[in-house]
């Protein structure tokens, strides 16, 4: 029974334009049924072409770079670049080599000068290091406690004039500051 006839199941007798409606909307349902797949079809490929038109034209206007350098600025360290941190590391290491002990503090004394510059340029406020320090959590910096010690070291090294540090000392305390600036993105693993 259609709609239409159950409309009029009290006896009425249904509208002839009624049922001339109801056969061209069958009819036109119908039509539609026999081109629906191929309307499907006709717009996966036209919805692929289109993708892959976006894609090119990404590609040709190098797009992904700009994107992904514009991102690389703003989430980076302004001030302090990878390489400088790279170049500043390779001294320190230079110095240990040297087993000399003043050099051993210079290279303490530069890793902390490097990480204060990082959290400057993280955005830390405070007039000294260890106020920057202060707002870090372990959360933030996995080894912010050896670096707290590494810091009063080196605070150590600048005030106290006979204080001493053994090889083994100095390699594990620059060490520290390595993680922390693995931890940073600014040295490599």
């Amino acid at each position: 029974m259609s709609f239409i006839s159950f409309l009029f199941k009290d006896g009425f007798e249904t509208p002839n334009f009624l049922e001339k409606g109801e056969a061209l909307v069958k009819n036109q349902i119908f039509f539609l049924e026999e081109y629906f797949s191929l309307i499907k079809i006709v717009s996966a490929v036209f919805s692929l072409f289109c993708f892959s038109v976006i894609v090119y034209i990404i590609i040709k206007l190098n797009l992904f770079r700009k994107v992904a350098e514009n991102l690389k600025e703003t989430y980076s360290f302004s001030d302090v670049s990878e390489k400088r941190v790279l170049k500043a590391w390779m001294q320190i290491e230079r110095r240990i080599k040297t087993q000399k002990e003043a050099e051993l503090k210079m290279a303490i004394i530069e890793c902390d000068r490097i990480l204060d510059e990082v959290l400057k340029a993280a955005g830390y406020k405070g007039e000294t290091m260890a106020n920057r320090l202060e707002q870090i959590s372990s959360a933030q910096l996995a080894n912010i406690e050896k670096i707290w010690k590494a810091h009063k070291i080196r605070n150590r090294i600048v005030h106290e004039e006979n204080f001493s540090l053994s090889l083994e000392d100095v390699e594990g305390i620059v060490r520290e500051y390595k993680k922390a600036f693995q931890e940073f993105g600014l040295l490599r693993q």
